[in-house]
């Protein structure tokens, strides 16, 4: 018969093992040069503030959130990407000046079935395509 503390320590071992299984799904579902500002998973529906530099384009960005899309699956998303931490700060704080209308570049939502995304930045590199929306597929 196994004594306590053997059993604590494979239950132990155990949970480590399932908290980085979880982990490391939650932190790949967007790609690794993504800094994650925030974000929650709460296992169906995920939700992320993250921040990538502004040398990105339209075609980078749609072929990222064509992976994600694959990876999300079934689950429910919300994805708000940002150029500078200042801009996230401000979009926060309701604060909309020039960093936040450049800054704050794309609301992405992906339902059951479908995903977009929602080209915020009103001014900047990709303020030609501001309200204008990318069906991800």
């Amino acid at each position: 018969m196994r004594s306590f503390s053997t059993t604590l320590i494979i239950f132990l071992f155990i949970a480590v093992v399932l908290a980085y299984e979880c982990y490391s799904e939650t932190s790949s579902l967007v790609p690794k040069e993504w800094q994650i500002i925030a974000q929650k998973d709460r296992g169906d529906h995920y939700v992320a503030d993250v921040l990538v530099l502004n040398d990105k384009s339209k075609e980078y960005f749609i072929d990222e959130f064509k992976n994600i899309f694959k990876a999300l699956s079934s689950k429910t998303a919300v994805i708000r990407v940002y150029t500078s931490k200042e801009a996230y700060v401000k979009v926060q704080h309701d604060a909309w000046d020039d960093i936040a209308r450049s800054g704050y570049i794309i609301y992405y939502v992906k339902g059951k079935y479908s995903s977009e995304i929602r080209w915020m930045a009103e001014k900047g590199k990709f303020g030609s395509l501001f309200g204008t929306k990318t069906e991800i597929r």
